[in-house]
């Protein structure tokens, strides 16, 4: 299924030979997300061609700086990637994601319930129907 909606979104899909530690790059990715927000869809589009197509180490700094780069962020986040706060907003979201009762990814919370695994568009179009008729009910 990653292969398809990989396809459908247009993403080259290449599995690497081995995974990376990729707390690094989640580290880097939540901290765009947070610091700016407007570089993160791309951001996080750099990052997936690295690693699924050109099979670079996101546990790389210099691949997670690389890639941020070309929106201007790339100082910013290499002094917010030298500190241990970045670590805990990935901590943060961890314990958020706990609480709400998910327990591995990919997982959503769409208006209260949770929605665990990867799921196909047609899959979450009936599920976002079947919320829709619980929060009429």
């Amino acid at each position: 299924m990653i292969a398809q909606e990989a396809e459908r979104a247009g993403l080259p899909l290449s599995w690497p030979d081995r995974l990376p530690n990729s707390r690094r790059a989640l580290a880097a990715a939540e901290w765009v997300r947070r610091s700016a927000a407007e570089h993160f869809p791309a951001y996080q589009k750099a990052l997936f061609h690295a690693h699924f197509a050109a099979h670079e180490d996101l546990g790389d700094d210099e691949v997670l700086l690389r890639h941020a780069a070309p929106f201007g962020i790339d100082a910013a986040l290499k002094a917010a990637l030298e500190t241990d706060g970045i670590f805990d907003e990935v901590a943060e979201a961890e314990r958020s994601g706990r609480l709400a009762g998910v327990n591995g990814t990919p997982a959503w919370l769409i208006d209260g319930h949770l929605v665990s695994g990867l799921q196909s568009p047609e899959q979450f179009e009936r599920i976002a129907a079947t919320v829709a008729s619980l929060g009429r009910s």
